[in-house]
């Protein structure tokens, strides 16, 4: 009625809201819609069908079910090719979209955006292989996110088990690395770990060989350790990535700024550091750790631990003796910059220490920094 009513005056270019998309949504999965109500429905589909470039990818998947559902298989097909334009591809991680970043609310999760496509696609297009695709990449989430939604949950397990071929529930892989050899066959979760430490390493490392043969997707890592000293340690990155600058407050021109560790020189008792991390993300993940080792001449200046919000994310930071810790409960796909303010305490040659940026939920995703001299003079 007020869309109408607004029509009236003149105002011609009204489209339905996404609830409204969302709850036209909901009566095509419902009892067929009441006769008194067919009218107001045309209204809205007839309003729809011409708001294709004005919505979301999620707008979009939900509108070309809607239009499918209701015999408007032309207009359901402009969606589905405006879903598939926007869509990117690769072999890995499969057929996503790159929606607006992740907040905390719901209908800002990248989950129910993908699950409606996979619907759409899959109720539309009768296309199994683009929602294998899609179905890939929800997966590939898996391993870094929580879903601690209920309804990105749902939404996942939906998608996962009732669209295009569903999974197998065991997967059985072989991994053989000279003579040791490594089997998912006995493990009812196909999930297993194995560690070779001390006797068990040879000296010359042979190739690891991966075999698998059923169907559904698996991964798997493979970790190194080994003992080095802190400034042979080079710097490391991949899905995430740190980078970590030391700053120094000098008078220039008559006014204080900060400038970099190597203009500054040598440091002094007193002097003010700032040390910024440079940090990004390829992914959207949840849980992820900062480590940032701090050199034994530099005391914070906030030792307090506590949640802070700085550039454009929130941490639980924790001040401990040697190290200044980040615990980020989402870290969105992105670029973020974290400063920290110290002071120097005392004089002689130290390492400023790794920055290490880690998965809590995959461990294999790790980046961290190399170390930097340090030189603290007397005045």
């Amino acid at each position: 009625d007020s869309m109408r009513r607004m029509e009236k005056e003149g105002k011609t270019e009204l489209l339905p809201s996404e609830a409204t998309v969302q709850y036209l949504y909901l009566c095509t999965l419902c009892e067929p819609v009441r006769t008194e109500d067919m009218a107001v429905c045309r209204y809205m589909l007839d309003k729809l069908a011409s708001s294709n470039g004005l919505q979301t990818i999620y707008g979009k998947a939900r509108s070309a079910y809607v239009m499918q559902r209701n015999g408007r298989t032309e207009a359901a097909g402009r969606f589905l090719q405006s879903l598939r334009e926007y869509a990117v591809s690769s072999p890995e991680k499969g057929m996503h979209y790159e929606t607006t970043r992740v907040g905390y609310g719901w209908t800002e999760y990248r989950i129910p955006t993908q699950v409606a496509v996979i619907e759409a696609m899959d109720e539309v297009a009768r296309d199994s292989s683009a929602v294998e695709q899609l179905k890939r990449w929800l997966l590939t989430q898996k391993r870094t996110q929580a879903w601690d939604s209920p309804l990105a949950t749902a939404d996942a397990v939906y998608a996962l088990m009732q669209r295009g071929t569903s999974l197998p529930m065991t997967g059985h892989a072989v991994v053989r690395w000279g003579k040791q050899i490594c089997r998912t066959d006995d493990s009812p979760l196909a999930y297993v770990k194995q560690t070779w430490t001390g006797k068990d390493v040879p000296a010359h490392l042979p190739a690891l060989r991966v075999e698998k043969t059923d169907e559904g997707l698996a991964w798997g890592a493979v970790y190194g350790q080994c003992l080095e000293r802190t400034d042979r340690i080079e710097a490391s990155q991949g899905v995430l990535s740190v980078r970590k600058e030391l700053l120094v407050e000098r008078t220039v021109d008559g006014q204080r700024r900060y400038i970099g560790l190597a203009q500054a020189g040598s440091l002094h008792v007193g002097d003010k550091v700032v040390v910024r991390l440079l940090v990004r993300s390829e992914e959207d993940m949840d849980f992820v750790q900062l480590k940032d080792e701090r050199a034994a001449c530099l005391e914070p200046v906030d030792n307090h631990s506590g949640y802070r919000w700085m550039g454009g994310t929130g941490a639980y930071v924790a001040v401990k003796d040697a190290s200044t810790n980040y615990f980020f409960d989402r870290l969105p796909k992105g670029n973020y910059i974290l400063e920290t303010t110290y002071r120097v305490d005392r004089v002689g040659e130290y390492l400023s220490g790794l920055a290490t940026l880690q998965s809590a939920y995959a461990p294999e995703m790790v980046a961290h920094t190399i170390a930097e001299r340090i030189v603290v003079a007397e005045k």
